[in-house]
């Protein structure tokens, strides 16, 4: 019994570093991608906008795409709370496979080696 527990956490261990090394990739994707996209447009993040929309020093509003350089990574996905590029969603994604791989794996690990030591 104690064999396959060693096994299962050396398991849950490698899984936890592959979701991490993923999701940390995926961070930093989602960082280049946005810094790119800022430095290309003279330091200001473009936010495609069809209508009224207050803007900060560091975002400027477009309505034509040829306007701008990379418009495909620029603020253009409208949801309900705001807008957001392509490197927003892999900042966010990788936050949240963070979050999952900590908290699923950790909690895992400790099981089962609440379990081995009642083995004993």
């Amino acid at each position: 019994m104690k064999r396959q527990i060693k096994i299962k956490l050396v398991i849950y261990l490698i899984l936890m570093v592959f979701f991490l090394l993923f999701a940390t990739n995926l961070l930093l994707a989602g960082i280049m991608l946005n810094t790119m996209v800022v430095d290309s447009n003279n330091n200001k993040m473009p936010v495609f906008s069809s209508g009224n929309l207050s803007i900060d020093e560091k975002h400027f509003s477009f309505t034509n795409p040829k306007t701008v350089r990379y418009f495909m990574l620029t603020d253009i996905l409208h949801i309900g709370v705001g807008i957001l590029s392509i490197g927003d969603i892999l900042i966010f994604t990788a936050t949240l496979l963070i979050s999952f791989s900590i908290q699923y794996y950790s909690y895992s690990i400790i099981k089962l080696y609440s379990y081995s030591k009642h083995d004993k």
